[in-house]
């Protein structure tokens, strides 16, 4: 059979470098229903060449498992580098689920992708996971089974069809345990950049806050982009609005943003003063919502492809819910954002 093209979530190869639709990898209690008479393991290790990373990213399925379980571990995740070892647990119907089952209740950081049939396998759709670990240099990846579904006397599969490791500038693709290659590299562009308080309020709690983004130009008249907020000691029990604004820095000509991600809020370049300074706007995009917790925390992750071309931008938690095409707007005033003030500095993705 043919060698596959990856199936790419945010510019990063998830799976498709198998020579087949298969799985890169599958975990059981011995025999399952594929009736194959393989024995399958109950944990693999990939050895990794020390890269520098602060997350791993999982594509999986669950087969022959249903409900079972729901709410508990499927699969511990362990990275283990020169900082030592970082675990994490798969949770049934959270970060994983049957995959053809529409259970599932994404956790934070959790996407599911219902367009990869034709592309990499036969299944109707497959969830992404992805986990925060302080910066290390990895060399090991573990999987380890937790927990088996029951069916009759065999079990259900937990199967896993990509495990990247990610950090701010560099993607890194675990390959198939048969494969030579290694490791998979891509620059990305992105950074971390902190949140602060305003444009419009400015005694709003928060101990600290950030939005970690990346895009990639994927040589079709998109790229793709992703960013994830994280607020600490925010106001608890709380949503907010997150989102985006879009800048024309002096000097420059440029249209108004009529295609982005998320919901449009505005389209239409004007001149405004907030934070004591005046700037040109050509739109505004919101992306969702981020719900913190009764310490003030929590984060929200958002993924879409976007055109490409070159965007100044601030990134923007509103005070609460922000729809004006739905008549709400109490919500709309910026608590936090990046750029320091309004208009002074830019992210830039091109």
């Amino acid at each position: 059979m043919s060698h596959k093209k990856p199936y790419l979530v945010d510019s990063i190869p998830m799976s498709g470098y198998n020579k087949s639709t298969a799985p890169m990898v599958c975990l059981s209690k011995c025999e399952t229903p594929f009736n194959d008479g393989v024995c399958y393991p109950e944990t693999f290790s990939w050895p990794v060449p020390t890269i520098k990373s602060n997350q791993i990213w999982i594509a999986s399925n669950l087969y022959w498992w249903g409900n079972n379980f729901a709410g508990k571990p499927v699969l511990r995740i362990t990275v283990t580098g020169d900082k030592g070892s970082s675990t994490h647990e798969m949770i049934v119907n959270a970060h994983t689920a049957e995959w053809n089952r529409n259970v599932i209740k994404p956790a934070t950081g959790v996407t599911i992708h219902n367009d990869v049939r034709s592309s990499i396998t036969h299944e109707s759709r497959f969830h992404v996971a992805r986990f925060t670990f302080d910066t290390m240099k990895v060399s090991n990846v573990t999987v380890d089974l937790i927990n088996a579904a029951p069916y009759g006397k065999l079990y259900g599969v937990a199967a896993i069809y990509g495990v990247t490791l990610v950090n701010n500038q560099k993607i890194f693709q675990v390959k198939e345990p048969h494969s030579n290659a290694g490791i998979e590299s891509l620059t990305t562009s992105g950074r971390r950049v902190a949140l602060t308080k305003g444009w419009d309020i400015f005694n709003a709690p928060l101990a600290t806050g950030s939005v970690n983004w990346s895009s990639r130009n994927l040589n079709n008249g998109n790229r793709t982009f992703q960013a994830t907020f994280d607020l600490k000691g925010a106001e608890p029990n709380h949503e907010y609005t997150v989102g985006v604004h879009f800048f024309e820095p002096k000097g420059k000509q440029l249209t108004p943003i009529k295609k982005f991600g998320g919901w449009m809020v505005s389209d239409s370049r004007s001149t405004l003063t907030r934070d004591g300074q005046n700037a040109t706007l050509l739109s505004a995009w919101d992306f969702g919502l981020l719900k913190t917790d009764a310490a003030g925390n929590g984060d929200a992750d958002f993924s879409f492809n976007i055109p490409s071309s070159t965007y100044y931008i601030q990134f923007t938690v509103r005070k609460g819910t922000c729809r004006p095409s739905k008549g709400q707007t109490s919500g709309c005033a910026a608590t936090y954002r990046t750029g320091g003030k309004f208009g002074v500095s830019f992210e830039v993705i091109n």
